[in-house]
């Protein structure tokens, strides 16, 4: 693609926190998945914070950085970050804490996201308890899966927390496209020329 034929879209931010009830330890896997249309110029689509641990409130913070750049002719498959939070339990076991999604913030200028996370439940109360006793809770095989839509209201889910994260969009020529940031008119903006 020529840079005169699409329009480009640059993200940076952080995964800031995360605010899970009872969670003392947290680390996030992230992935970043896009359509068809969409090329990735530049950053990480995927990738794993540090450990957090402890923190008032219950909120562990990470402050991990992002940064991506996109271009594309058509807005259809915009970016959307998707986490899956872990955590050691009680016997230093990898244990699912919460999956979560969200599309990039799709006007220019600084957003501050709070992504709700869900985690899958079991089925049975017996498979509920086989899972705790051997470290084993229900997870999705496929960690994209809470980006997708198909299929993901026959999964029973619950509440599990929230992930903060902040980012910065900005644009350049979605307009051409007739595409439209959000931004006001320059001449709007500042009052009559």
């Amino acid at each position: 693609m020529d840079s005169a034929d699409c329009f480009t879209v640059y993200f940076t931010g952080q995964l800031s926190s995360v605010k899970i009830p009872g969670c003392k330890n947290a680390y996030c896997r992230y992935q970043v998945l896009h359509g068809e249309d969409w090329e990735r110029l530049q950053g990480a689509e995927h990738g794993l914070t540090q450990l957090a641990r402890g923190g008032r409130k219950q909120e562990l913070v990470w402050n991990f950085p992002l940064e991506l750049a996109y271009r594309s002719t058509n807005a259809h498959g915009w970016p959307q970050l998707i986490v899956s939070v872990y955590g050691f339990d009680g016997w230093g076991r990898d244990v699912i804490r919460g999956y979560g999604s969200a599309y990039l913030p799709t006007f220019s200028g600084r957003h501050k996201v709070k992504m709700h996370l869900f985690r899958p439940q079991s089925a049975t109360t017996a498979q509920a308890f086989t899972g705790w006793l051997w470290g084993m809770q229900a997870e999705y095989a496929d960690g994209a899966y809470p980006g997708c839509t198909e299929g993901r209201e026959l999964t029973r889910t619950i509440s599990a927390g929230q992930v903060n994260v902040e980012m910065t969009t900005m644009t350049k020529d979605m307009e051409l496209y007739g595409y439209s940031d959000g931004a006001q008119p320059v001449s709007t903006r500042n009052g009559p020329a």
